[in-house]
């Protein structure tokens, strides 16, 4: 009723319309809605002209039992209802909480197709790999915003593959001191730290988003990994779940923290002069520490019927940073004329990056004559490859038929290619006095000569492998060639 009425005052003015309703219609339509009394009067005063002159089409609403009264006391129990005659002024905008309060425009990445600088932008710049410019739109963003988060980790992620490392680190630090659950910024952090060799300060990181609940099998994997770039066996075994699959170079190296016992046994033969020697070595090696290891071991060899010599032999492996080396003791109680009652040898390395240059010293009195040799070399790690070229000075002394002494050169590299994780190919070289280089000797005055040995090893499994090696030398003086071929078992205990 209250809505026809209203229509009906919109057209009072044209002829044989409804008129208007005088102020207690008004009221009777729009309940609850209260009026000051001296408004009350002015509109009365106002609107009693028309009202005279439309009284007979006026709808009055009657007092009593269903009339104004009762209207009004239903309107109270359904509420007030908004007066539709009456325009109402929008309630007063509310100031937001909790963050900056950004501007009516949007902040617009000028020069790079006036596009607004957001979050898919960058994203889309990275996309087409305009790595510098999604920089600049990341800068002019944090500018506007700087607690932008997931801009802030953008920005992060781009210094870091625009190689400017320290940056990106600060940048990522910001981000998890604004959030402390943002692992990715944590992860990153130890990322950068990793590859700058700040190992125990990569690994609070990730520690640190471990923490913080990431529970990826990749983050694990990164920490098995330091802690055994750290030799910290017990913290990496606590980082492997049940049911995890390592990769192969890792579980490897697992093993060998796990396994500190390596035994090796191999059986040789080497052709000379139609002759066929025999041979076979034993060792077992423990690792004391992650900077002691221990080998012990002996040797037998037989070449011919009368002619049996062996060999015991001790090696200690050290590595305190960054000086590397081991000191080798050969003791022959029975030496057939060719094997030495006493050698030693000493080498020493300084690591220096992926370089690592050292000395080898050697003394063993051989039978024939003594000898004495010492040189430089260089270990170079080139991504798999490992090589090592050197050079020695070897001084040989009287030999026992009253021969003087001599005074030689030998030149040699020694290579290792890891081709896989758990294989390995051996290529070495030398030339010169000490050619054989197998400790062992052929009892001539002059045993210069040029060597050529070529290897193979691979891990069966982690706990054991194999190992090949042939080997062809030629004696200048002798003119005559040494083929020998060896096999070797090796296991993990």
């Amino acid at each position: 009723m209250a809505l026809l009425l209203t229509w009906c005052g919109v057209f009072a003015s044209r002829p044989g319309q409804c008129a208007p309703p005088t102020r207690d219609a008004a009221a009777a339509s729009s309940p609850g809605v209260a009026e000051p009394s001296s408004a009350r009067g002015k509109s009365q005063t106002r609107d009693k002209a028309p009202a005279k002159a439309n009284d007979k089409d006026a709808v009055k609403v009657p007092d009593g039992p269903g009339g104004r009264s009762a209207a009004m006391s239903s309107a109270g129990k359904l509420g007030a209802l908004p007066n539709l005659t009456t325009k109402q002024a929008p309630p007063p905008l509310r100031p937001q909480k909790g963050g900056p309060q950004k501007p009516a425009r949007p902040v617009i990445a000028s020069g790079i197709g006036d596009l607004p600088a957001n979050a898919v932008t960058i994203r889309r710049l990275v996309q087409k790999k305009r790595l510098k410019e999604a920089l600049r739109v990341a800068d002019r963003v944090m500018a506007s915003y700087p607690k932008d988060i997931e801009v802030g980790m953008q920005r992060a992620r781009l210094l870091f593959w625009l190689g400017r490392g320290r940056d990106a680190e600060k940048q990522a630090v910001a981000v998890y001191r604004q959030d402390r659950f943002h692992t990715e910024a944590l992860r990153l952090v130890g990322e950068l730290r990793s590859r700058r060799s700040d190992l125990p300060a990569a690994v609070r990181a990730y520690r640190e988003a471990q923490l913080r609940g990431d529970a990826d099998v990749g983050l694990s994997l990164r920490l098995i990994r330091l802690y055994l770039d750290l030799e910290q066996a017990e913290l990496a075994n606590a980082q492997v779940r049940p049911g995890m699959r390592l990769p192969e170079d890792l579980a490897y190296r697992l093993v060998r923290f796990n396994h500190p016992w390596l035994c090796q046994l191999a059986l040789a033969t080497s052709s000379y002069r139609d002759s066929l020697w025999k041979r076979g070595v034993a060792t077992v090696s423990h690792r004391w520490s992650p900077r002691l290891a221990l080998m012990a071991g002996a040797v037998g060899e037989q070449r011919g019927a009368d002619r049996f010599a062996y060999q015991t032999l001790s090696q200690l492996f050290f590595n305190f940073e960054p000086i590397h080396g081991d000191i080798r003791l050969a003791y022959a109680p029975t030496t057939g004329d060719f094997l030495p009652p006493l050698d030693v040898w000493l080498k020493g390395a300084w690591k220096l990056g992926p370089y690592m240059p050292g000395l080898w010293l050697r003394y063993a009195n051989y039978a024939i004559s003594p000898l004495y040799s010492a040189g430089p070399f260089v270990t170079m790690y080139l991504g798999a490859f490992e090589v090592q070229p050197g050079y020695l000075l070897v001084l040989r002394g009287p030999t026992r038929r009253g021969e003087t002494g001599q005074i030689g050169h030998t030149v040699f590299v020694r290579s290792r290619w890891e081709y896989a994780s758990r294989s390995a190919l051996l290529l070495w070289s030398y030339l010169g006095q000490e050619a054989v280089f197998n400790n062992r000797t052929l009892r001539a005055a002059d045993e210069s000569g040029i060597s050529l040995v070529v290897g193979w090893e691979r891990w069966m499994s982690p706990r054991w492998g194999l190992r090949a090696m042939a080997s062809l030398t030629t004696a200048f003086e002798l003119e005559e060639d040494i083929v020998d071929l060896m096999v070797a078992v090796k296991g993990r205990l």
